[in-house]
């Protein structure tokens, strides 16, 4: 059916919204209804009619819903895509379609809205500034780390006499309120670890250990923080009875080789300079954090853009799935995850729009700028990216390219070529004496307008690659307070 059916209206809801209105003719609704009428009517089954012979006259009248259903399907099917193209916008997801049915004799109309990305025309890329700063390891950090790999590995040693600052003690305690006769829930633990200075007891505990002998018991009395995290517990005195079951203390290794082939090393020398790079890769990894989230929110300030609601529900899918997977790798509970996912929600959306928007500011550099990334770039992408998955590359392309995320990689790789032009452009701006623009910004908020994302308090990874979390069973004796 010819295009000189349908008339396209284009209405401007906003930048990233447009309506679309489609009108069809009435002979081609006609033209349609009649077929549809035609279909039904060689398998409509009417009382004294063979299949194939019932009257036309019946058949529209017993069959009318059905034969407009038909026909408002087939019409869509057939005009709403000619529709979008007609328009040359480019939906980013499927457009909302709104239709009122048709009528024969009437023109059909329907109507679309439809999300796209705006224009951009970046402004302001010469007041971009910024200075790469030197990621080089200072000799306080190299010793620093060194140190805390040493006390890493210290091993406990029994004492022979009384606990001081620093021992290592295993205790047995069990505490009550003051007045009350039962242990309050929490109160009670055996073979618990506790350093004495560590400050991880409640204050005034691990003071009134200093002295104790292993086969000791002691009553001690402490008054918990008015900030103490358990309402039960706030501010409220309580008495504990303690019995001392070991004192260790820790017994620190030397820095030498000997300990350095402890660590799978050569000698002291190889693990200094293992050391050393490694620090320097943290601290070069940092630095380019750095470097590409200023030119980042410096830009943004400089360009505020309309961003469409199906960027940023990408952008949140995309967050929610590089979140999923970091805590699954620390080990995390699904139902931890969710609850996490809950409290961060709100603060998850601001970042979606950042997301969405810094999309779009490298779509337009690397379309100013000519940026391609070419076959060659994407091949050794995909060969690293299947390195890692341990997966033959023809297997990792194969299912990239069946699942459609190739292109994804692609324009993954075109960002950042256009976040690296950025970077160097700022930092020649730097050197020609331009200051970094630096927006007023509000309390609480980032330089680009969006709320800070907040720590979601969960473990995260060390360098050795342990994580640290506060077990659900921990003792309640334990400093903790209000979040």
């Amino acid at each position: 059916m010819s295009q000189n059916h349908m008339q396209v209206t284009v209405e401007d809801i906003s930048s990233v919204e447009k309506k679309v209105v489609v009108e069809i003719a009435a002979d081609a609704v006609k033209r349609t209804l009649v077929k549809q009428y035609k279909r039904i009517s060689k398998t409509a089954r009417v009382r004294g009619f063979r299949p194939g012979k019932v009257p036309m006259g019946l058949v529209k009248q017993m069959y009318r819903g059905e034969a407009t259903e038909g026909a408002t399907r087939e019409l869509l099917q057939e005009f709403y895509p000619a529709a979008i193209e007609e328009t040359g916008l480019s939906p980013l997801t499927m457009p909302e379609i709104d239709q009122s049915g048709i009528s024969e004799g009437e023109p059909y109309h329907f109507t679309l809205r439809i999300q796209i990305k705006p224009e951009v025309s970046l402004v302001g890329l010469d007041q971009v500034a910024i200075t790469r700063e030197d990621a080089e390891p200072t000799d306080e950090e190299l010793n620093e780390r060194l140190e805390a790999m040493r006390q890493e590995h210290a091993e406990l040693e029994g004492v022979d006499g009384a606990a001081d600052t620093g021992h290592v003690l295993t205790i047995d305690y069990s505490g009550t309120l003051k007045d009350a006769e039962e242990p309050f829930e929490g109160g009670t633990a055996d073979g618990q670890e506790l350093e004495i200075g560590s400050g991880r007891f409640i204050p005034g505990f691990e003071d009134q250990l200093i002295g104790a002998a292993a086969g000791d018991s002691r009553t001690i009395e402490v008054t918990f923080p008015e900030d103490y995290g358990s309402e039960d517990l706030a501010g409220k005195e309580a008495i504990f009875s303690v019995t001392v079951q070991a004192v260790r203390q820790r017994v620190v290794p030397d820095l030498d080789d000997e300990l350095a082939k402890d660590l799978e090393f050569d000698d002291l020398s190889a693990m200094r300079a293992s050391v050393y790079d490694k620090i320097a890769e943290n601290k070069r990894q940092e630095e380019q954090a750095r470097l590409r989230e200023s030119v980042i929110n410096q830009t943004l300030s400089l360009n505020p853009i309309d961003t469409p609601r199906a960027m940023v529900d990408a952008s949140l899918e995309r967050l929610e799935s590089q979140m999923r997977t970091r805590f699954q790798m620390q080990g995390m509970q699904d139902e931890w995850f969710s609850q996490i996912m809950e409290m961060q929600r709100p603060h998850m959306e601001d970042s979606a729009k950042k997301l969405a928007r810094t999309d779009l500011v490298l779509d337009a550099i690397a379309d100013e700028q000519s940026l391609e990334v070419d076959q060659a770039d994407l091949d050794e992408k995909l060969s690293e990216m299947a390195g890692m998955l341990q997966m033959p590359l023809p297997k990792l392309r194969a299912e990239l390219t069946r699942s459609g995320r190739i292109e994804s990689v692609r324009q993954d790789m075109l960002h950042d070529a256009a976040l690296e032009w950025l970077i160097e452009h700022a930092i020649e701006n730097a050197a020609n004496g331009v200051e970094p623009y630096e927006p007023p910004a509000e309390a609480g908020q980032l330089d680009n307008g969006e709320t800070e994302v907040q720590d979601s308090g969960t473990p995260s990874s060390e360098e050795d690659g342990e994580s640290e979390s506060a077990s659900s069973d921990e003792p309640a004796v334990e400093t903790e307070t209000e979040e």
